[in-house]
């Protein structure tokens, strides 16, 4: 029941746009050093698989930024329902969500990180060109298997790469929207928005 109301409450949050001065502050403080983070990655592991490293570059962020997420958890976020570990993923999540479109717009290396994503995916469910549709068609026989909103989510945003796979802009953009409408993940609304762009 808690990650339920975590939930609502991260997508009422985002979706309100409630955000004060400070949290907007971090939000920009956020883009700028997760961007700088991955570049650093980048540079001193040129072989390394960025995806794989950008939960260090997300935890390191919020270690250096603590005193001021501290602060915001205290003034914006204070809900008695929730402990101040459950605040403090409320005020991550809106974070990383509200930054996903400016990474994508200005981040070469967020980027590549979705790049990368898709690759995996794609090689996670063994799609090839030849044999995408069909591909496509077996995992939605799977949907009633998912146990979870975070599953089902991961499992659109996986048809919508296939999708985008196909060349099939349309499906690649509506099953992004299932995704996010299902549980707001940072990669279906980054892959949506680097689609945009394309």
């Amino acid at each position: 029941m808690r990650q339920i109301l975590l939930i609502v409450l991260s997508a009422a949050a985002i979706a309100a746009g409630a955000q004060s001065k400070k949290q907007k502050q971090l939000e920009q403080a956020f883009i700028t050093y997760y961007c700088g983070c991955l570049s650093d990655i980048a540079k001193a592991e040129p072989e390394q698989i960025l995806y794989n490293r950008t939960e260090v570059c997300i935890r390191k962020f919020f270690q250096d930024y603590t005193v001021l997420a501290t602060e915001i958890i205290n003034e914006d976020y204070n809900i008695d329902s929730l402990s101040g570990y459950e605040r403090g993923r409320l005020l991550g999540s809106s974070i990383i969500q509200n930054g996903v479109d400016d990474l994508v717009k200005d981040c070469k290396f967020y980027r590549q990180t979705l790049s990368e994503y898709k690759h995996l995916m794609l090689d996670q469910v063994k799609a090839k060109k030849e044999n995408v549709l069909l591909r496509i068609e077996e995992l939605k026989d799977k949907e009633s298997q998912m146990k979870s909103k975070k599953d089902l989510a991961v499992f659109y945003t996986i048809i919508g790469v296939l999708y985008e796979f196909a060349d099939n802009r349309k499906m690649a953009f509506e099953y992004y929207d299932k995704s996010m409408n299902v549980f707001p993940t940072t990669s279906a609304k980054g892959l949506r928005k680097l689609l945009k762009m394309e």
